[in-house]
């Protein structure tokens, strides 16, 4: 009599949560339709992957309230570092890129900064192949410990040639042959954003 009255009673569960199996709203592949995807991500300078060629060096600035990490551009001295990103498959290879470098430094100087890229399709050798033509912005005037920016915009398909579902190499340099750049101190590149279309 145990057997009968245990699956009785498990009868007895399952019809009282019924509604709710048939008020539930079970999401399926075309509710994530028009959803867009990111046409915008953040590069951090911790990040960035050092070249055998001169790269800047990373340091750890102890703050006030925080500890950031920030990679130290020469004034002197062409360093770069290399990001690798996967581009979504929704973006637009015809448009353009906008790229916002973060950075702080000492003084009032301008600086200035490239970046270039590599793209990558499936199956395509990485070993070939070269960075697209820089493209560059500068931050006219610093303030010693401020928080600066500078836009790098408008970067035109014919130069990024960057096509969806890329993995794209991204290179980031301080320009500091640029009539812009009169900073003599190091620029501590906290991190740079990229947008598209």
């Amino acid at each position: 009599m145990i057997v009968p009255l245990v699956f009785l009673g498990v009868a007895i569960i399952i019809a009282m949560m019924m509604p709710l199996f048939t008020t539930m709203n079970i999401p399926t592949s075309t509710d994530f339709i028009g959803v867009a995807e990111p046409k915008s991500t953040t590069f951090t300078c911790g990040a960035g992957q050092p070249q055998v060629t001169a790269s800047p060096p990373k340091a750890t600035i102890d703050g006030t309230n925080l500890d950031y990490v920030v990679c130290d551009y020469s004034d002197a001295v062409t360093e770069r570092l290399i990001w690798t990103y996967e581009m979504p498959t929704n973006m637009d290879s015809t448009g353009t890129i906008d790229v916002t470098v973060h950075f702080t430094t000492t003084g009032t100087a301008g600086i200035c900064w490239d970046v270039a890229f590599m793209p990558k399709a499936s199956g395509e050798a990485i070993t070939t192949g070269s960075f697209s033509a820089l493209s560059g912005g500068c931050d006219s005037a610093t303030v010693t410990g401020n928080l600066e920016t500078a836009s790098i915009t408008g970067i035109t398909s014919a130069t990024h040639t960057i096509t969806a579902g890329d993995t794209v190499f991204i290179k980031l340099e301080r320009d500091f042959a640029d009539a812009g750049d009169t900073n003599t101190a190091d620029a501590r590149m906290i991190s740079f954003e990229m947008e598209w279309n």
